[in-house]
């Protein structure tokens, strides 16, 4: 990637320059004193020194125009062309000066990007100085040529040549000219012919460097044309550029930052040097200071094609799939005929889970660039996923056939095969790559094939393999714990991946299982010093600080504690979303709105673009009940990401939350242009009509649904809510249906018995029980539901039955066995406590559960047990009354009247809030 922007660079500051013209103003030289000086500073190669010279020269004697030409002509080998335009004007107003002064301002001009104006103002204009001529006639024949206009640059190049017919900047043009016609190597025979003549021409080596590299396909011959390049004339950008990117393409690492480094002695300031800079951190790594340097060049260059597509690189590596796809979105738009940017845009849409966009922006790319192999892998991986198995294979084998040695090629066509049912054909095909290929592809798809069918010694055979390839890397051993995991050899499991730790102490995967196995054990402390280890080593290991603040929240550690270690990981690196979004939901949690919306506002200072952190501050906003801003802030991510449907959705959440309707299903509209089948905004809208009363709009969208999607059961479960809402029982009952015959719900079960009650069709709902369990012989939801029905009419028996029958489909249901606890309870009858403790067992921490527990535990007189759980449950929902409510009632079971009283004082505060007050009353008065 190379940055082509255009900048304009100062190589002095306003104080510094005034420094030296008091200096000068103090001094005796005389004007032509300072002239003879920076002519000899000219004659040492120091261009700085000399522009110095020239220019105090010009304050003493302003209407010097030779010091000005001269001054002008030093400033355009520099590089200063805005500078150099602004002196050779001046100097090209002396009529004796003209023939020097005006080609020297016309391929200023042109590096300013002003080719119409250098047409215009000189495209008419010639001289009898056959120099002078050349050179005008060369300047015009670029100008004309970015015009695009070939005929009259091929005249004005005709012109440069008769006038001189050796002139090598003329020469040169016609070598690009020829080989941007495919000429490349008639191109290269006129740049060797005019070195034949000037060895030292570096403009002349820099286009045989490019001629080799772009045209040739010879990269040697490349580099050694642009070492030739810049040994004549060691300040030439253009070829110091061309080498860093050619020695980067070849991952040339060390020898592309000794080049940089020696651009930097150079230019440290040019925003090119910036960019090699972000560049080689990305390629090293160093994604944190590749993204820092990218940022600062996105203040300088934000419509720049290679700067965006670099910062989409970075944000695609650290999986900010949102960042990263908006960047490349913008590069293709600066860039459209990029295939690198439409490449690495589709990836994005492919690994962010987007399977219609990758889809429709693959074959959109490949209408107009069928024959472009970088597309071959990335097309067979998305038809793979779309199910298209048979062009999935066939751009695979494409693949494979642009570069047949490539090994991640033939292991996709091996995986390929595989999914496919192929299996031991596949098979065979990754074990014949891992043989050969010395990298660990192959071995890590055939040891994941191996582990997906349950095959764990052939998947411990494979990682020994690998580990003989890759002795030194910590993945083998932590393949071979998780292997040993499956295996439920817990003990070899931690000694691989302890292993994996002593290979690589920062591993956080092995670390990961580590604590998992600890936690497992009920050993909280050894699980946290896992992660305290790796932080130990690096302090700024964001997944160590989430993994730590876990491990505290779920040992019910204080809310400094845990919010603590969220602002550690958000101050690790400020530009991660997730730390950020973490603390926002913690402090959220805890009633902190305020903080909340700080840390959600620093994230938007942070990466005013990122379209996470906008989303994190219109949620913080809403939740702040600053509605105006929340719309204003969603309004901005609708302006970054107009394609998209979310956005939309939540300014319609927002309007409607503002009582705006209107404005809401405004929204939800305008996202449906974009997204028209956009099934989230679809409901939504049929909610906000249902809300409205618009009945006829809601069945509108329903029938729309059905349309979109015919096989499936989303526009029929719409259809029904809209009629059930109506009371249209025979309509709802009818959509119900359709929507179970294209896919069995057990939530639309419910409903549909929900409706043939209401009709009073209670023997059509039987039948349907009856018809559904037989067909769905795992199901508990409909049992569930009937045993809530049942205890709504208080006829707790037949809850009992309906819980008994969920219970021996799925014995391991905490919701079942905790319901059927109370029910026993209430029944009178043994075994309730058993099934309450086994649902807790099975969901632990859940406070409903712990609730019932608690209140089973004081019916059998377990007060301090009782006590403990209940007060467990207020932790985890400290705002649910009657949870504090069952826990005065233990206290008075308990005889601990004072306890009862303060909880029950608590309760009395809350007033209308607490629905069952008068209980509350009752107790206090009891006491």
């Amino acid at each position: 990637m190379r940055l082509t922007t255009k900048f304009k660079r100062g190589i002095t500051t306003g104080a510094f320059v005034l420094l030296f013209a008091l200096l000068h103003g103090c001094s005796r030289e005389s004007d032509q004193d300072l002239v003879s000086s920076a002519k000899a500073h000219l004659d040492k190669n120091n261009a700085e020194a000399a522009v110095i010279e020239l220019k105090a020269a010009l304050q003493k004697n302003p209407a010097q125009s030779e010091v000005r030409l001269l001054l002008g002509s030093t400033l355009l080998r520099q590089g200063e062309h805005a500078a150099a335009e602004v002196e050779l004007r001046k100097a090209a107003e002396a009529p004796e000066l003209a023939e020097r002064a005006v080609p020297l301002l016309a391929q200023a001009m042109l590096a300013l990007g002003q080719a119409p104006k250098v047409v215009e103002q000189f495209g008419k204009r010639s001289f009898n100085n056959a120099a002078a001529q050349a050179s005008l006639q060369t300047a015009l024949a670029n100008a004309y040529a970015a015009g695009n206009q070939p005929e009259q640059a091929q005249r004005a190049l005709g012109a440069a040549l008769s006038a001189d017919a050796n002139y090598a900047p003329a020469l040169l043009f016609g070598a690009r000219q020829r080989a941007s016609q495919g000429d490349v190597a008639g191109a290269m025979t006129t740049v060797d012919a005019v070195l034949a003549r000037a060895a030292d021409n570096a403009d002349a080596w820099t286009l045989k460097a490019e001629l080799a590299l772009f045209g040739l396909r010879q990269p040697e011959v490349s580099e050694a044309a642009y070492r030739s390049a810049l040994k004549a004339d060691p300040k030439r950008l253009a070829a110091r550029f061309g080498l860093i990117s050619m020695l980067t393409r070849q991952s040339k690492i060390e020898a592309a930052d000794a080049e940089i480094a020696e651009l930097k002695k150079l230019a440290p300031n040019h925003p090119q040097t910036r960019f090699y800079e972000a560049q080689q951190a990305y390629h090293k790594g160093d994604l944190t200071l590749a993204r820092e340097l990218t940022q600062q060049l996105m203040r300088l260059a934000s419509k720049n094609a290679n700067v965006l597509q670099l910062a989409g690189a970075i944000e695609y590596r650290l999986g900010a799939w949102t960042r990263a796809e908006g960047y490349f979105v913008r590069a293709t738009l600066a860039a459209p005929d990029s295939l690198v940017a439409r490449r690495l845009l589709i990836s994005t849409y492919h690994r962010s889970g987007q399977a219609k966009k990758a889809l429709s922006a693959l074959e959109a790319a490949l209408s107009t660039a069928e024959d472009d192999p970088g597309l071959y892998p990335i097309a067979g991986e998305i038809y793979l996923q779309n199910g298209d198995v048979s062009r999935a294979e066939k751009f695979f084998t494409k693949a494979l056939k642009a570069d047949p040695s490539d090994a991640g090629r033939r292991a996709a066509l091996a995986m390929l095969r595989v999914s496919n049912g192929r299996v031991a054909e596949g098979l065979n095909e990754l074990s014949d790559i891992a043989v050969v290929d010395k990298s660990a592809l192959a071995d890590l798809a055939l040891i994941s094939v191996y582990f997906r069918q349950n095959e764990l010694d052939k998947a411990l055979s494979a990682i020994d393999k690998l580990e003989k390839k890759q002795p030194d890397k910590p993945i083998h051993a932590n393949l071979r714990g998780r292997v040993q995991l499956a295996k439920n050899d817990v003990a070899a499991a931690r000694k691989s991946f302890e292993r994996a730790l002593e290979i690589d102490p920062g591993f956080f995967p092995a670390a990961a299982s580590l604590a998992r196995l600890d936690l497992a054990d009920n050993k909280p402390e050894a699980a946290k010093k896992r992660f305290e280890s790796l932080l130990v080593k690096n302090p700024k290991d964001v997944q160590a600080l989430l993994a730590l603040a876990k491990i505290a929240e779920s040992n019910k550690a204080g809310k400094e504690e845990l919010i603590g270690l969220l602002t550690r990981a958000v101050d690790a690196d400020p530009t991660d979303p997730l730390p950020r979004h973490v603390l926002v939901s913690v402090l959220l949690r805890h009633y902190l709105t305020p903080q909340a919306l700080v840390v959600a506002q620093n994230g938007v200072s942070v990466a005013p673009e990122s379209l996470e952190n906008l989303y994190l501050l219109g949620r913080v906003q809403q939740a702040a009940g600053d509605l105006n801003q929340a719309i204003s802030t969603y309004s901005k991510l609708i302006a970054l990401r107009p394609s998209a449907g979310s956005p939309y959705l939540r300014l319609a959440e927002t309007h409607a939350a503002n009582q705006n309707p209107d404005a809401a299903r405004a929204s939800l509209r305008r996202a449906l242009e974009t997204n028209p089948d956009y099934m989230e905004v679809q409901r939504a809208l049929v909610a906000l009509d249902l809300g409205s009363k618009r009945f006829a709009d809601a069945r509108k969208t329903a029938l729309s649904v059905q349309k979109q999607r015919p096989n499936a059961a989303d526009g029929y479960i719409l259809e029904g809510d809209i009629a059930n809402v109506q009371k249209d029982w025979a309509t709802a009952a009818s959509a119900y249906r359709a929507a179970l015959q294209r896919k069995a719900m057990p939530n639309i079960a419910t409903k549909l018995h929900a409706v043939l009650s209401s009709a009073g069709k209670a023997s059509d709902a039987q039948a349907f029980v009856a018809d559904w369990l037989k067909a769905q012989p795992s199901d508990t939801v409909l049992l569930l539901y009937l045993g809530e029905i049942a205890l709504a009419r208080k006829d707790l028996v037949a809850a009992e039955w309906h819980y008994l029958a969920a219970l021996q489909r799925n014995p391991g249901h905490a919701l079942v066995l905790n319901n059927l606890a109370w029910v026993t309870s209430q029944l009178g009858k043994p075994g309730a406590l058993d099934y309450a403790e086994k649902a807790n067992n099975l969901a632990a921490n859940q406070p409903d559960l712990m609730d019932t527990l608690a209140n089973l535990l004081a019916e059998n007189k377990d007060f301090t047990r009782a006590v403990e759980l209940q007060n467990k449950a207020l932790v985890l929902q400290p705002d649910n009354a009657s949870f504090r409510l069952s826990l005065a009632k233990i206290y008075l079971k308990s005889g601990d009247r004072v306890k009862a009283k303060i909880e029950l004082d608590t309760l009395a505060k809350l007033g209308e809030k607490f629905s069952s007050q008068a209980e509350v009353a009752t107790l206090l008065r009891s006491l």
